[in-house]
Order: structure tokens, then sequence, then C-alpha cells
């Protein structure tokens, strides 16, 4: 996909509490009418665990757009830093949105 590669040097990382993306960020990731977003985000281990993709879909949703926009096409990967808390485990998450969603 050539919306991933455009974004490779885009990232977010958000921490535990920080508030969603706002409209602007999410759309300082459009181009060309392809957007994605590279956004590390923390999760529970416990709720990690516990739960299935579905749930980790709809958390990684709500946490990066606050609702304001589906995620599509959401690739995961494991993201090592010095920054994760205690008890939380940092996620790279690649995805997918349109701009239709903002309207």
């Amino acid at each position: 996909m050539a919306g991933k590669d455009m974004i490779a040097d885009s990232q977010v990382v958000l921490r535990p509490g920080d508030p969603p993306l706002t409209k602007a960020q999410l759309l300082e990731h459009s181009r060309n009418g392809e957007c994605y977003v590279n956004v590390v985000v923390p999760v529970r281990l416990s709720e990690l665990v516990r739960n299935d993709k579905d749930w980790l879909n709809d958390y990684v949703s709500e946490k990066i757009t606050g609702g304001d926009c589906d995620l599509e096409d959401i690739s995961y990967e494991p993201y090592r830093s010095n920054i994760a808390e205690e008890g939380f485990v940092l996620i790279r998450v690649v995805a997918h949105w349109t701009t239709d969603d903002l309207d």
C-alpha cells in the first residue's frame, strides 16, 4: 500500500490519558485523497489479554479518532520503547480512514 510508505516518518505516539487526535491532526495525514494514520497506542496488557481483535479495533479507533471516524485496513505491530508505563504495552497502529468520516 502506497499510503503506508507516505506516513513512515509521521508517527504519533499517544500516552495513557492523552486525548484522541483532532480533526486537523487527522487531516495532516491526508495526501491525494489517501488518509492513513501511523500511531503508537498504549493498551493495558490485562485488557489486551482479556479481549479479542474486534475489541482492539474498536479501542484503537476510539483512542485515535475519538469515534469521529472508523479505521479500516488496520495493521498492528509491537512497539518497543522506554516510554511504556507499567501495565501497558505499546502497539503501532497503521490504518486507513476517509475524509468523508469527518464531515
